[in-house]
């Protein structure tokens, strides 16, 4: 089962992905998720976090010297690509990969490894924004996800939706 959860910023894409991991103790789980990175409560950054190993970088952080940005922010596009061939995903029962945005689609090597992991894997869950670049958007609309739209209004009810879907086809 591929699974596509799009939503805006602060919709609750990763605590969601993140409560689906630590619902089913029994399935493998492999991947990453972007994670913000807040200081004096004010975003300056997002880490990436491989699921598996629990391998923590810095993605992006406002001043970071750079030639990628989006935004404020810098871009570590090497580090990424590194992160990226570092993860261990053989065997996962699912792999998750939190997200395809802006910032990732910075890497031609991500938006490759994206194809190949659509197409090596059977359960995937993906995350993505609600409005993307033209890559994006082509993406979103691959044949086999299973479509969901996270809002701050439907949030509650989304993850049993997920789980019930998961659960029918185990």
């Amino acid at each position: 089962m591929k699974i596509l959860i799009i939503g805006k910023p602060k919709s609750g894409k990763t605590t969601l992905v993140k409560s689906l991991v630590n619902e089913f103790k029994g399935l493998s789980f492999a991947g990453f998720f972007t994670e913000e990175v807040l200081e004096n409560k004010g975003r300056i950054g997002f880490d990436l976090v491989s699921i598996r190993e629990g391998k923590r970088i810095v993605f992006a952080r406002k001043r970071l010297k750079t030639k990628h940005f989006v935004g404020s922010y810098g871009v570590d596009v090497d580090s990424f690509e590194k992160f990226l061939r570092s993860l261990d995903l053989k065997g996962a029962d699912f792999v998750i990969v939190d997200e395809v945005g802006k910032m990732e689609c910075l890497s031609s090597f991500f938006r490759e490894w994206l194809f190949w992991v659509y197409e090596k894997f059977e359960n995937l869950i993906v995350t993505a924004p609600e409005k993307g670049t033209d890559f994006i958007e082509e993406f979103k609309k691959k044949p086999e996800f299973v479509t969901i739209y996270l809002t701050q209004q439907n949030r509650p009810t989304i993850k049993q939706r997920i789980l019930d879907l998961i659960a029918s086809e185990r």
